[in-house]
């Protein structure tokens, strides 16, 4: 494998995400914005507290984010037979993708803090700077599984917002239950549940425990791991 080309493609692959993803990240982000205007100027709920509204849209910013970032991420070039003129070159297919999923992250990482900056530009109410570390945790989780799912499957941001959903209900479901069906809830599904405090901690300038940032980082990085060993053992072209 050739290194220097491996960097080379890598302006190529932060060139395709600002013009392929970037922009779509920024419209979503721009109208999330629209609510904390609002809210600014009187036109939402009386007595709003900003700084909580921001804490609570950037939930849902980051996971439409992280979707549109990692959708396709591998799947699309099988899909367009863009593989063909990839890795007629000697470079590393492996490598590739997961420089394309680092690549793909620190977008993510970078329009958090956009939105952050934002924010604080329209409110005038600054979110403390670490609020932003909530986006790495955030998109190792469910960019790991958009990476597992888009190295063997076609439509992988289907499964992955199906899998958001139905982790949702089913831990809503056994939150409060016991046995071994919420004990394989809670240890088999994804930990989306530990987002919202650590969203609401950061935001008061706190630093989560330990373990809640650890879970979703190492279930994102088992979901790589598993990408990459089906992507070694699926062909691009089937």
């Amino acid at each position: 494998m050739n290194r220097g080309r491996l960097g080379a493609y890598a302006l190529w692959q932060i060139r395709d995400f600002t013009l392929q993803r970037g922009i779509a990240i920024a419209i979503i982000g721009a109208l999330f914005l629209l609510q904390v205007r609002l809210a600014v100027s009187g036109f939402g709920a009386a007595g709003v507290d900003v700084r909580m509204l921001a804490t609570e849209l950037l939930g849902p910013f980051l996971l439409i984010a992280s979707i549109i970032a990692i959708n396709g991420i591998i799947s699309s070039d099988r899909r367009q037979g863009h593989f063909r003129f990839l890795f007629a070159k000697p470079v590393s297919m492996v490598r590739y993708y997961l420089q394309a999923f680092a690549v793909h992250g620190a977008g993510v990482v970078a329009a958090t803090a956009l939105f952050l900056l934002a924010f604080w530009w329209m409110s005038g109410a600054a979110m403390p700077a670490r609020t932003v570390l909530y986006s790495v945790p955030a998109f190792m989780l469910l960019g790991g599984l958009g990476f597992l799912f888009s190295a063997a499957l076609r439509n992988d941001w289907i499964l992955l917002a199906g899998t958001v959903v139905m982790t949702q209900i089913l831990r809503g479901r056994y939150e409060n239950e016991s046995g071994m069906v919420a004990t394989l809830v809670n240890w088999l599904l994804p930990p989306l549940h530990v987002f919202g405090d650590m969203r609401r901690t950061l935001g008061m300038g706190g630093m989560p425990e330990t373990s809640a940032i650890v879970w979703p980082i190492a279930y994102g990085a088992v979901a790589i791991v598993a990408g990459v060993v089906v992507l070694r053992r699926r062909a691009m072209a089937g």
